[in-house]
């Protein structure tokens, strides 16, 4: 069961933090081989420290993804970046599944669209095999910059493109 804290800053912003719990001897069967049996660490400190960045108008953070020794660059405001820099992940089943299903098998060919700052991309860059190429589709301006700084952060061979994709040509306000 997790332990619940509160963290208060200037009164503005509070936050329930969980603690990390690890699944008993007796659980960890039944979740052998699903993404809760290789749970990611939820840090204390650094979920204290990404609260304590948004209180104070800090509006970028660094972080250390659990795969691969990724590092990323992230926007304090944004969902994605908030997952990366306090659990290492973002939607670890789905890295697990990619991770699973690519290791010892690498992609030749892998689109990424709607990339965001680049997760999922910069993880399918390390499960292709070297001649492989890996297509970043992200629109938005800012998560586009972060994108372009990841890959260079992490020595990616990732081609970010700065457009959607869709059914049909067009504009479209994001």
């Amino acid at each position: 069961m997790p332990a619940w804290r509160t963290l208060a800053c200037n009164n503005q912003l509070k936050v329930k933090i969980a603690e990390s719990t690890v699944p008993t001897d007796s659980n960890a069967a039944s979740t052998k081989n699903s993404a809760a049996a290789k749970p990611y660490p939820k840090s204390l400190l650094q979920q204290c420290r990404y609260a304590f960045a948004r209180c104070t108008g800090i509006k970028s953070l660094t972080a250390k993804g659990a795969h691969f020794g990724l590092r990323f660059q992230l926007a304090t405001g944004d969902t994605v970046g908030r997952q990366l820099y306090t659990r290492g992940v973002f939607e670890p089943h789905i890295a697990d599944w990619l991770i699973r299903e690519f290791s010892g098998n690498p992609a030749h060919f892998c689109i990424d669209a709607g990339a965001n700052v680049g997760w999922f991309s910069l993880l399918l860059d390390r499960l292709t095999e070297p001649s492989g190429v890996v297509l970043a589709f992200e629109p938005e301006p800012e998560n586009f910059a972060l994108l372009t700084a990841n890959i260079r952060l992490n020595q990616a061979k990732v081609q970010a493109l700065a457009i959607a994709l869709g059914a049909q040509s067009g504009t479209a306000k994001l």
